[in-house]
């Protein structure tokens, strides 16, 4: 067969439209995953900051937590040593120091009462 013959061409232009078509393809393709690749940067971005951002509410609610606590522990305390203090008063007698309720921070003054 001769090289200019009608079916050599009609040959060889097929297989450049196949290229050219698949190569479009292989093109768009590739641009659909950089797209999808992008959006997933973007949604690890966003989840990194929302994680940030429960990390430091929850940092924040221990802080406000912990004093909290202690005030409420030092007002039972507050609360016991008045009624041992009610309880003196009713009776005339010594409270028990070091013994009930009272730390060893507290300590009895004969005039003042409990000094703390």
């Amino acid at each position: 067969m001769k090289p200019n013959c009608f079916h050599q061409r009609s040959n060889r232009c097929d297989n450049y439209c196949r290229r050219f078509f698949l190569t479009g393809r292989i093109i768009r393709r590739m641009e659909r995953v950089d797209q999808e690749k992008d959006q997933l940067g973007e949604q690890l971005i966003h989840a990194g900051r929302l994680a940030e951002i429960g990390e430091m509410s929850a940092g924040f609610a221990h802080e406000i937590n912990n004093p909290l606590q202690i005030i409420k522990s030092e007002y039972t305390l507050v609360e016991m040593i008045l009624a041992e203090l009610k309880e003196y008063d009713g009776k005339k007698q010594r409270p028990s120091i070091g013994g009930g309720s009272c730390r060893k921070s507290c300590r009895f003054n004969s005039g003042a009462g409990f000094v703390l």
